[in-house]
Order: structure tokens, then sequence, then C-alpha cells
């Protein structure tokens, strides 16, 4: 990445002039001296293991980021800048986030049970499902009364969606017209 000719593992990834930019931009100065000083491969990844998740994250990405960086430079491309690589190792860790919480949230959802409804009340479940390639989805709901009794369901197909949180807004708003339009009465209970 600087043009040594004894370019080896800790030179690269914590003692190249440009990986230190790196290290400061990203305010990770005291670790590069931590994991320098580690005895082997095994011994740096127990160590960055024993950090504080949100810092495992960010010194991995940029290790990622770097050795790409390398890569591409070795192969005759343009080397990224210090900045650049800082803000692609920002994005990253950005997106890997996203996801983190994403699945923190459908293991939540994923963990809630289906409940009765209170005497006099219809629980009607929906979904909506969205296919980026084609724009179109589906919709689906059912209505069940308190003992989980069936009393009515619907399913249709969607033409021209956006997004997964669309056809989800849709088929809550076509399951509810469907359900409106239906005809209900006359059940034992009414």
């Amino acid at each position: 990445m600087c043009q040594r000719l004894d370019e080896d593992p800790g030179h690269l990834f914590f003692k190249c002039k440009g990986v230190k930019e790196c290290w400061r931009r990203l305010n990770l100065e005291e670790y590069p001296i931590i994991l320098a000083a580690c005895h082997s491969g095994k011994d740096m990844m127990q160590t960055i293991w024993s950090l504080p998740s949100q810092i495992q994250l960010q010194i991995i990405v940029l290790l990622w980021r770097w050795w790409s960086a390398r890569n591409k430079a070795n192969a005759g491309d343009k080397r990224p800048t210090g900045p650049e690589v800082c803000s692609l190792v920002t994005f990253y860790v950005c997106e890997f986030e996203k996801g983190r919480k994403s699945d923190n949230i459908f293991q939540q959802v994923k963990q809630q049970r289906w409940e009765l409804p209170p005497e006099d009340v219809y629980k009607i479940n929906t979904d909506g499902t969205f296919r980026a390639v084609t724009n179109q989805g589906g919709w689906g709901f059912v209505v069940r009364y308190r003992v989980s009794d069936f009393l009515e369901g619907g399913c249709g197909n969607l033409r021209r969606v956006a997004s997964s949180f669309q056809a989800e807004a849709l088929a809550v708003l076509h399951s509810g017209e469907s359900f409106a339009a239906g005809n209900i009465k006359n059940h034992p209970w009414d």
C-alpha cells in the first residue's frame, strides 16, 4: 500500500501511514497498538472478540476494507484514499447494524403467539407479499372470533406495488374492505 518491499501484516494493518489515518479518522487509534502486540492471528481475533460489539464490528470492517483496497492497488487499480476507505467502513457498519436490528425485530415478532380476543371482538390477521422483480404481490386475511372460530378469509393479487411496506398496507386495506363487505351476520353469537 505504501510501496514498501517488505510489507507484512503488521505493517499493512497497523503501521502503514495510510491505515494509521483510517484508524485515527474512525476514532480507533488505541486499537492498532493493542492488536499489533498480539502474537498470532488467533490471539488477535480473541482480543477483538473481547471488545464491545460496536468496536468489534468497526475493526473487522476496517481490516476487510483495507485488505480489499490493498488487493485493488496490487491489481493496478487506483488506491482508495483514507477518507474513501473510512466512508466505506462507516457505510458497511451502518448496514450491518440495520440488519442486526431487523433480525432482533423479526425475532421479537416471531415469538408472539396468537391470543384469544376478548368476548364480542373479532381478530383479523392480515399479510401482504411483495416481489421486487415484478412489482407485484398478494394479500390475504383471516377473521376469527372468540374461541378462534374461523369466520371469514380472503386473498387477492396486487399489481404495481413499490415495496413490501406498501404490500402490507394494501393487505390491511383490502382485508378491511372485504371483511366489511362480507356477510357475517346470523352467527350463533349475534
